[in-house]
Order: structure tokens, then C-alpha cells, then sequence
């Protein structure tokens, strides 16, 4: 059943980022499969393969080949919650992508802080190391 979520939400981004784009989605041909099977709504019977050899064809295509266009009613609460569950994951979305961006910036500064104490310790290191040895030798 998750997966039938997962593929109708996906199937929604699809259509609201094709209309985002100004261009005309794709039917979600493969959700509303889904949706069907999992309903227990009676499938309908495969097309008749055309004759001559068949070319592999992938699972989406010839589920979206074989479904005509339909429409899906739904109560407008749903349709709002699965909208304001799209802009959440969205919203969630760019979240992430600033904690990356932020945790990059400390990754840099704390390789930066890293190579300065080792040159640090390196500079320091050789005055001590001479000091040292000059006072071992003397009587």
C-alpha cells in the first residue's frame, strides 16, 4: 500500500511540476494502476500484440500505453492535504539542501583550521627541536 502512495505522490509532483513548467503532463498512468489493483477495481484485458517481432518494452510505458486518459474525482480536502503534503516535501526539500550547503562550509573551515595547526606545530617544532639539541651538547 505504501507504494501505491509513493507512486500516486509521484505522480502528482509530475503533474504540478509539468504545470510549474507550462506544459502538458503526462497521464499517471501507472499510479492509477496501482490505485485500481489495490481498490479491487477489475483490470482491463491487455492489448493484442501486433504482429511481426515486439521490441522489449519497459513496464511504464505499456502500462500508460494500454490505460486511456481518465479522470479522478477526489474530496478537495484530499486534494489539499496531498498539495500541503507536496509543499512540505518540497519545503523539507530545500531544507536539506541548506543544512548540506551549511555542514559543506563547516567541512571546509574545519580542514582549513586543520592544516593551519599543522603548520602550526610544524613552525613551532623546529625552533624547540633546536633549542633542545644545542643544550644537550654544552658541557
Amino acid at each position: 500500500m505504501i507504494r501505491v502512495i509513493h507512486g500516486a505522490l509521484d505522480a502528482s509532483e509530475e503533474c504540478v511540476g509539468a504545470f510549474r513548467d507550462n506544459r502538458t503532463p503526462e497521464p499517471p498512468a501507472a499510479a492509477l494502476l496501482a490505485i485500481e489493483d489495490l481498490v479491487g477495481e477489475p483490470q482491463r484485458p491487455p492489448a493484442a500484440p501486433a504482429d511481426g517481432p515486439s521490441l522489449p518494452v519497459p513496464a511504464s510505458t505499456a502500462a500508460a500505453a494500454s490505460q486511456p486518459a481518465e479522470m479522478v474525482r477526489l474530496p478537495a480536502e484530499n486534494l489539499d492535504r496531498l498539495v500541503r503534503s507536496t509543499g512540505l516535501i518540497l519545503m523539507e526539500s530545500l531544507r536539506q539542501a541548506s543544512v548540506t550547503g551549511t555542514l559543506d562550509a563547516l567541512d571546509f573551515q574545519i580542514a582549513e583550521v586543520t592544516a593551519e595547526c599543522v603548520r602550526f606545530r610544524k613552525a613551532s617544532a623546529a625552533p624547540c627541536g633546536g633549542w633542545r639539541a644545542s643544550r644537550n651538547t654544552q658541557p
